[in-house]
């Protein structure tokens, strides 16, 4: 993946998908088109921006704990079952216990080349609400690795993973990145879509997997639960 492990996994997977949705060509930002083909249980919205590359937002409900979400993103081996498109990640360094910097390769398409990106991610969890709240930023330019692949530029996601009172989390995730390419638009722009409603719908069996604690996360479902008793 690339984000920042435990958080950024999942960043980063999805912002791979974002790099077939560039094209050259400079415009205003655009409103948000609603994608029709995407399935009742997710949202996915995007959007053109100045640099020509596409901005995009999903969104879903899932049964699941915030801290599972996290242990799946910590677990970049298990990238490839999740992810569409995404071919491996590695950790290249943790500043810090919620900081985490990766790269993450992802598979081309036909004439399109692999693409590669190293992000930072950085999470978060709003006590009072128990929102969590993922950041990822690119840092290509502060790090080296070895790669044939075309390197991502301007990559940056958010993820917010927000707890409801029936035990789901609802899982949002905004993203764009230029796929430091040149891909022409109205080929890109499908199949990035579609990685990402394969990768959304994949999150509830996935998840499934993981739930069990993770230090350092308050499970507002599990305190609700204990106040009651």
């Amino acid at each position: 993946m690339n984000l920042f492990l435990p958080k950024w996994t999942c960043g980063v997977v999805l912002t791979g998908a974002m790099y077939l949705l560039s094209a050259p060509v400079v415009v205003a930002n655009q409103s948000w088109i609603i994608y029709p083909d995407s399935p009742a249980e997710i949202s996915i919205e995007y959007r053109v921006l100045p640099r020509g590359h596409i901005e995009i937002r999903a969104q879903r409900d899932v049964q699941s704990s915030l801290g599972a979400f996290l242990h799946l993103l910590e677990n970049v081996q298990a990238i490839g079952k999740w992810v569409d498109g995404a071919k491996s990640a590695t950790i290249l360094a943790r500043p810090s216990y919620r900081e985490f910097i990766v790269h993450t390769e992802f598979h081309g398409a036909f004439f399109i080349k692999d693409r590669s990106m190293i992000t930072a991610s950085y999470w978060q969890q709003d006590i009072q609400t128990g929102k969590l709240t993922l950041k990822v930023d690119d840092v290509t330019d502060a790090h080296t690795v070895k790669t044939e692949n075309v390197i991502m530029q301007d990559v940056q996601a958010i993820w917010t993973l927000t707890p409801k009172e029936n035990g789901n989390v609802t899982i949002r995730y905004i993203s764009s990145a230029h796929p430091g390419g040149q891909l022409p638009l109205f080929l890109a722009r499908r199949k990035v879509l579609k990685s990402i409603i394969k990768t959304f719908n994949n999150l509830p069996k996935i998840l499934a997997d993981y739930q069990r604690p993770y230090t350092g996360i308050m499970e507002p479902a599990l305190q609700k639960k204990r106040s009651m008793q």
